[in-house]
């Protein structure tokens, strides 16, 4: 360490070793003495005592400070001058080490804060700032080589901003240097060295070191000043090279960072641009679906309508009822088609919704059991319905959905059955209940199971043709896992197929039992003559709700669109209004808008029809003025129910009496031969309504005189009341013995 740094009141100032020692040597020869820096400054004093001769403490030629005493303190000064310069010696070891320490716990800071950044910007502004503070500079510069060709290259600077160019020139001048000869340096005279001739050279001294990882030159870092009494020394170039050996490791995890956070953020956007397109794709699909349901629904609405006014009819022969009935099954199919492609759209979006409600659970299993008995007589296979367990008579659930499932499962059956028959088990397992559907179908082999349940997918069987969307059990099984069920199957090939999911359902509340028991047929209701107005476009629809209710005593208006409806409410001022929601003109949206302007129509009825089923339709009813949304095709049931709520009618039902004729009540009625009435009656006991339809056409072809016995016969059919077709045949059957 140079003289000219040392200064003895730092030796003296915390050394008690060293004062103690001068002090024994003192008065070993008896001479108080006194010590001074070289500013006169006293360091150590034994008396106040005026002393004669003046001795001055040198180290490498320079004077250190004085010791003043007697003339017997000349021979001391040589031997405080060797303890002075041993005590400079380990001091000065003393100093190096701990710089020594300083510096790798200020280098340990920078490679900290340098790992700390992922930003490729960051990890140069932390290492020039970290390399001006640590060594004297006045500027400095990082500047990255390796990047994007098309864009400049990354720099950060330091200093004034006046001397950015300039310091950038040097770092290009040195950079342009051959590889090979790159390396750390130090110019401590910029004007001497004629590689920087051509630069502005407003600094004097320059430190750069370069940035290297893998053998790779990736850039430079430089720092200098213009302070020409303080040169760089080789301890400031061995920092700035330890800097730069931190640097480039960390700019190159930066930019793997950067680069996977541009991947990153590129998948993003692909994620975004393909979200945005799947939901494009999915508002066009319901835009279809609104479409396809509305055009399909429409003329279904048509014809399940006048199906269900014209078998009510009361001189229909047993022909022209079978042949509505098959007209009715036909539409009832195509529109559980259009049902099942909606299900499942609304279930994939997640807009499926239970419906829970009290029904009668016997009833539902009693009119499947009915409706199935016919398919399978069609098909020349037995059906059978077991009640394996006591069960609740009332219960509350999702009657529709638990309907669809049983009628997914029942359907699929019939269809894959050729021979033996469908079985419909349904019976207690703890506190649900079990609804199991066996046949003795084709069956479906064990690597198929897993397939089954997939939407659209239907298993190939080869020598039969397939029907259906293969949407059915995909639905039954998301309705099934809707309402905390799971369906099960288990199969043999060629052996057949047993299908079973288990459902609570919780005891309906006793005050609804009456409610719910079976009404006979509505005739009319109590009260004055209620007026509906009939909104809708096509003449065909209003046509069906025109014959469905003028029987029952209400008196219909028509009005053909929107703004006619309007005009018309305002006119006739109805108790209630149908509004079809999509027409010309002006659609039942903006009608019902318009009609619930006008004060005095601010609390008439309004039921929006329409053949969409979506969610969003029938909230925009109830959000535009409407009370309540009927679907299309129309089901008389809900239909009634409907006005019954909103204009609190109460129905007059037909005598059950009166429903069922014997011959004792007319005697306008010829019965056929015993033996015709044998065949009738074993028919109903066996459940074979095809064998009752048969003899019906027959005995009509026979003897028109027996068209009375087989109307009755064809009416009790028509609902597969097996028990009142035995009752009926009874007494003509004791008439004949």
């Amino acid at each position: 360490m140079p003289a000219a740094r040392i200064k003895l009141k730092k030796l003296f100032g915390k050394n008690q070793e060293l004062i103690t020692g001068l002090i024994a040597l003192s008065h070993a020869i008896d001479s108080p003495l006194q010590i001074y820096d070289h500013k006169e400054t006293p360091l150590l004093k034994q008396s106040q005592a005026k002393h004669t001769h003046r001795f001055p403490l040198t180290h490498q030629g320079e004077i250190l400070g004085w010791v003043s005493g007697n003339e017997q303190l000349e021979a001391l000064v040589p031997i405080l001058n060797l303890l002075i310069k041993n005590e400079i010696r380990n001091k000065s070891m003393a100093d190096e080490v701990l710089d020594a320490y300083r510096e790798i716990t200020l280098l340990f800071n920078v490679s900290e804060k340098l790992t700390a950044s992922v930003k490729i910007q960051n990890v140069m502004q932390v290492a020039l700032s970290e390399a001006t503070r640590l060594i004297n500079a006045s500027n400095g510069i990082v500047i990255l080589t390796q990047g994007d060709q098309n864009q400049p290259p990354p720099i950060v600077h330091f200093g004034p901003e006046d001397n950015d160019s300039m310091i950038t020139s040097l770092a290009q001048s040195v950079l342009d240097q051959p590889k090979q000869q790159l390396k750390a340096e130090i110019v401590n005279d910029l004007n001497g060295d004629t590689r920087f001739s051509g630069n502005d050279q407003s600094l004097r001294c320059l430190l750069w070191a370069p940035l290297k990882t893998k053998g790779n030159h990736i850039g430079l870092i430089m720092i200098g000043h213009h302070d020409s009494s303080e040169e760089y020394s080789a301890r400031d170039l061995g920092l700035l090279n330890t800097i730069a050996s931190q640097t480039a490791p960390a700019v190159e995890k930066a930019a793997y960072y950067e680069n996977l956070e541009n991947q990153v953020a590129e998948r993003t956007r692909e994620l975004s641009e393909a979200k945005d397109a799947a939901e494009m794709a999915n508002q066009a699909k319901s835009r279809f679906l609104a479409n396809m349901s509305h055009e399909l629904r429409t003329p279904l609405n048509a014809l399940l309508g006048y199906s269900q006014i014209l078998q009510q009819e009361k001189e229909l022969s047993a022909k022209q009822q079978n042949g509505l009935d098959i007209i009715y099954r036909s539409g009832e199919h195509l529109l559980t088609l259009i049902n099942d492609i909606l299900d499942l759209s609304k279930i994939e979006a997640g807009k499926m919704e239970l419906d829970i409600d009290e029904f009668d659970l016997k009833a539902m299993i009693r009119n499947l059991t009915q409706l199935f008995q016919f398919r399978t007589a069609e098909k020349d296979i037995s059906f059978e319905c077991h009640l394996l367990t006591d069960l609740p008579d009332y219960v509350q659930g999702d009657e529709i959905k638990l309907r669809q499932i049983l009628i997914n499962l029942l359907s699929n059956s019939i269809k894959f059955t050729e021979h033996g028959g469908v079985v419909l088990k349904v019976g207690s397992v703890g506190d649900k209940i079990r609804f199991e559907v066996e046949d003795t179908g084709i069956g479906i082999a064990e690597d198929n199971l897993k397939e089954i349940f997939q939407s659209f997918r239907q298993i190939n069987r080869k020598h039969q043709t397939v029907e259906g969307t293969g949407l059915g059990l995909a639905i039954s099984n998301k309705l099934a896992e809707m309402m905390d069920s799971a369906l099960k199957v288990k199969s043999e090939l060629n052996t057949g197929s047993t299908f079973w999911f288990d459902l609570k359902l919780p005891l309906a509340d006793a005050s609804t039992r009456e409610k719910l028991k079976q009404q006979p047929q509505i005739i009319g209701y109590e009260g004055p003559t209620q007026t509906i107005l009939v909104v809708e476009d096509r003449e065909e629809n209003r046509s069906v709700l025109i014959n469905l209710l003028v029987p029952l005593g209400f008196e219909v208006q028509e009005a053909n669109d929107g703004l006619d409806g309007v005009n018309k409410a305002i006119e006739i001022k109805p108790d209630l209004i149908f509004m079809d929601l999509v027409m010309p003109v002006m659609d039942g949206f903006e009608s019902m808008r318009r009609i619930r302007s006008q004060q005095n129509l601010k609390n008439l009825k309004i039921i929006a029809l329409s053949a969409s089923v979506f969610e969003s339709d029938r909230k925009t009813t109830i959000e535009a003025g409407g009370d309540d949304f009927l679907p299309k095709p129309i089901r008389v049931d809900r239909l009634l129910e409907t006005l019954a709520k909103h204009l609190n009618l109460k129905w007059v039902y037909k005598s059950e009496t009166a429903q069922l004729e014997t011959p004792q009540q007319d005697q306008g009625i010829t019965p056929p031969p015993k033996e015709e009435l044998l065949a009738i009656y074993e028919y109903a006991k066996q459940g074979n309504i095809r064998g009752i339809r048969d003899e019906i056409v027959r005995l009509e072809q026979l003897n028109p005189a027996f068209a009375p016995f087989t109307a009755q016969l064809n009416k009790l059919a028509k609902n597969f009341n097996m028990k009142q077709i035995c009752y009926f045949v009874e007494p003509y059957l004791d008439e004949s013995s």
